[in-house]
């Protein structure tokens, strides 16, 4: 309930998907990245341009690498956020449960995990980890035992550095969650810790021979004071960090408040800073402000938990209020750079039939119908290319395909084009114009014939080829 829910009010922008294999739309958040990560699950060295965007993809190579030794197809690839989605939710449906022992309260806390930058992000960005990592925080902060410590420190780094930014939280909530009131909490707090560093050894030997040894040349988690160059305002960060957790943020308030009545002062001063410090750190390195708030989420989980414990009531009151704030509210995704905002399901709906322009094979048919004119026309068959993926029964593209071939004399090659063109508009006389005139070329004078009588047949009467095709027409001689 809580994934349906939540792709309705924060609906992916399906149409962009479109553009997955069209360069011009790489600009587009929601492809980006899905792009070249499929290019590493093809070729796990295949080298990534060195830009912002992609630099991240290099290293992050735990999901991609599943894919090429596992021979995971392209479209099961992309299913992977969603499953890891499924799965957080799981985690957290479970954790309400075992403290509600309510159905109805635990969908609630479900639909409210529904609404924030994780989930968002997940379904909507084709190849973002965040569930996964958002996954990882929860099982070293809410699940005992050692595995629940040792996997994601093994396996979470390669799906997404920030889950390191993160660990300290989680550490905390850990602590909290976990050991708080019981005989020998901190040593058993301690002894986590432990494993917890000892988990992370192999990721830090391997990343520091990747980075030292000059492997990698990236500029992401180590080179990040080349970012401090680019001016980040205050707006843009208490922005992009309310959007991160939305509503949520109350009960990350309210875990604040409750640490700073139960225990000393300092715990709940401490935890602010040290929230404040990540949140600073996490967009320096990266400038996805929305995003890194992500690292955050355990902090509103336990909220919600000591809230339900210690004032039960306040806290059951709360929960409907800040859902119906999140659903109400608009969420925007915040970068340095630039804002994506994020619309409800019929709002996406109404855009898959009038597209964007990076994503309108009307807008590469168009340009390209330009570049014929000024004879360039490789560039014009790499437009018309985009047209054709993007909308396979668009006729005018495949017309103007069919044109450029005949221009270049590959008769056969422009009659199959014509074709495809014929197959999806029947009455387009031009098409057989120039199929007629390929069936000459090719020696064919019974074929070209008939299309030139089509042609006259199915063109209005003021058509500019009228005359020319019935003088082609009539110079063919008549078969006995």
């Amino acid at each position: 309930m809580g994934f349906i829910v939540g792709l309705y009010f924060f609906s992916p922008r399906y149409v962009l998907w479109q553009g997955l294999h069209i360069l011009p739309s790489h600009f587009n958040p929601e492809v980006n990245r899905a792009y070249y990560s499929l290019q590493i699950k093809q070729h796990p060295a295949v080298d990534i341009p060195d830009n912002k965007s992609n630099t991240t993809v290099r290293w992050r190579l735990f999901f991609p690498l599943l894919g090429y030794y596992l021979h995971i197809p392209n479209y099961l690839f992309l299913c992977i956020p969603y499953i890891g989605v499924f799965f957080s939710l799981l985690a957290i449906a479970h954790l309400a449960l075992k403290e509600t022992q309510n159905r109805w309260q635990t969908l609630l806390i479900t639909l409210l995990a529904a609404t924030t930058s994780w989930f968002i992000t997940s379904t909507g960005w084709l190849s973002y980890w965040d569930a996964w990592f958002v996954l990882s925080l929860l099982l070293v902060s809410f699940f005992d035992g050692r595995r629940a410590l040792i996997y994601p420190c093994i396996f979470a780094p390669w799906i997404d550095e920030r889950f390191l930014i993160g660990l300290p939280i989680a550490i905390i909530v850990r602590g909290y969650y976990l050991y708080d009131q019981q005989p020998g909490a901190f040593r058993k707090w301690a002894n986590d810790f432990l494993v917890l560093c000892l988990a992370l050894i192999p990721w830090v030997i391997l990343r520091g021979m990747i980075v030292f040894g000059s492997i990698d040349n990236s500029d992401t988690f180590v080179r990040f004071a080349e970012h401090m160059k680019v001016p980040h305002t205050v707006l843009t960060t208490f922005l992009g960090g309310w959007h991160g957790l939305r509503g949520l943020w109350f009960f990350a308030f309210l875990l604040v408040y409750l640490l700073y009545r139960h225990y000393a002062r300092i715990v709940g001063v401490g935890l602010v800073l040290l929230v404040i410090f990540l949140h600073v750190f996490g967009v320096y390195i990266s400038g996805d402000v929305t995003r890194n708030v992500s690292e955050f989420f355990p902090l509103a989980i336990l909220g919600i938990i000591l809230g339900l414990r210690w004032c039960r009531t306040f806290t059951l009151t709360a929960l409907p209020i800040v859902l119906a704030v999140n659903l109400i509210l608009p969420y925007t995704h915040v970068m340095t750079g630039f804002l994506v905002p994020v619309y409800y399901f019929p709002y996406e709906w109404d855009h898959l039939w009038n597209p964007p322009k990076e994503v309108s094979p009307l807008t590469y048919t168009t340009r390209a119908e330009e570049l014929i004119k000024e004879k360039k026309f490789d560039d014009a068959l790499r437009l018309l290319g985009y047209s054709t993926r993007l909308r396979p029964d668009f006729a005018r593209a495949y017309f103007n395909i069919g044109y450029i071939k005949y221009t270049k004399g590959q008769y056969e090659d422009a009659l199959t084009d014509l074709t495809f063109c014929i197959r999806y508009d029947s009455r387009h006389a031009d098409t057989y114009y120039y199929r007629g005139l390929c069936y000459l070329q090719l020696k064919n004078p019974a074929n070209a014939a008939s299309e030139f009588a089509y042609a006259l047949r199915v063109a209005p009467p003021d058509w500019p080829l009228r005359t020319e095709t019935s003088n082609r027409l009539q110079a063919i001689p008549k078969t006995p």
